[in-house]
């Protein structure tokens, strides 16, 4: 296979032509400068063979739109955001539309910024998720002048975030859900279900259990809490260890209990654990959780889960694209809850609590 050429004068060397020449054609300015058919079709005939593609750099000098859209990406995203990114590209692709992928950090959001401009890239989607980093002062101080690019921040999490500050530019938006109101949400659900044992990892518990809250959920209502692993992010290795605490917490209560836990695959580790020590799902442990990722249907036993409405957020990010009015910037989706089979009705007492 021939080796791609990188410059328009490595072509010209090969072909033993002049450079000038090589440019005028890949231009298409060939004819008005009384370049031969043949000297044409013999260039272009050998880019194609070679797949040579000019410098994406030199293009934007010349005021040419390298890549109609940037998609931004942190590495360290979430499982069902990894997912949804790919979905997106698969999207762009089917709609052919050309797209540059570039990272989404703290140390390299100024190098993402400095290529956006260079390349004259006018729309971006930024794939977010919750950060530890001041984000807004940053992006602002990047972004602030770039009045002529719209961004849509995918997965926004509206919950952490103010928006208002980055919707730059009028043909900016953001789409998402408020995490904090889809885990009320969720644990509605478990007491709607007629729990009345609910175990939250120690996060949750400490966030979400003020006394007006516990309050609200009527009499006979029992929390208690389990701990994450120190590295919550190897998903199994947690789910493991989440396991290990769980019988205990079992022989505090009587009744039915269920067990709220953060994440699909997480949940899918703490029930092959439980399984395999001897307990049962639902009866011994009934478990709600978090993604709603789509293999979640065939583990054990059908997972029931909060499914982020990834679906609705990418027609959103199609529309966007296309340039569909939305009624407001701020797109703000519902979390909807997959019943399965891991966290089946029980009996409910009369006055059942509601949040």
């Amino acid at each position: 296979m021939k080796k791609v050429p990188s410059k328009t004068s490595d072509i010209a060397e090969h072909l033993g032509i002049s450079r000038a020449t090589v440019s005028y054609v890949l231009n298409d300015k060939w004819r008005e400068r009384g370049i031969s058919e043949a000297t044409a079709g013999k260039i272009l005939d050998y880019v194609r063979k070679t797949g040579f593609l000019p410098n994406p750099a030199s293009l934007a000098l010349k005021g040419k739109q390298v890549k109609e859209i940037a998609v931004l990406v942190p590495p360290d995203a979430l499982e069902h955001q990894k997912r949804a990114f790919f979905s997106l590209l698969n999207l762009l692709e089917q709609k052919r539309k050309s797209y540059m992928i570039l990272p989404l950090t703290e140390d390299q959001l100024a190098e993402t910024a400095h290529f956006i401009r260079m390349y004259r890239i006018r729309n971006i989607i930024a794939v977010i998720m919750p950060v530890n980093w001041d984000f807004t002062t940053k992006w602002h101080r990047l972004f602030g002048n770039f009045a002529e690019v719209n961004c849509l921040f995918y997965d926004f999490p509206f919950e952490r975030m103010a928006i208002n500050e980055l919707l730059i530019s009028p043909g900016s938006a953001a789409a998402g859900i408020d995490r904090n109101k889809a885990i009320f949400s969720a644990l509605e659900y478990m007491l709607s279900q007629g729990y009345r044992n609910i175990v939250l990892p120690l996060w949750l518990y400490n966030k979400f259990l003020t006394p007006d809250f516990v309050a609200t959920c009527g009499a006979g209502v029992k929390f208690l809490n389990y701990r994450n692993s120190s590295a919550p992010d190897l998903l199994f290795e947690n789910g493991n260890f989440i396991a290990e605490q769980l019988p205990e917490i079992r022989k505090k209560i009587n009744g039915p209990l269920a067990v709220y836990i953060h994440d699909d695959l997480t949940s899918a580790a703490a029930m092959t654990r439980l399984i395999r020590d001897g307990f049962s799902i639902p009866d011994d442990f009934a478990i709600l959780s978090w993604d709603g990722l789509p293999e979640s249907n065939y583990f054990i036993k059908p997972l029931s889960t909060c499914v982020i409405p990834h679906e609705k957020m990418l027609d959103i990010a199609i529309k966007w694209i296309d340039g569909f009015p939305f009624r407001s910037r701020k797109i703000i989706l519902d979390v909807e809850i997959r019943r399965g089979e891991t966290l089946p009705k029980v009996n409910c007492k009369a006055g059942a609590a509601k949040i």
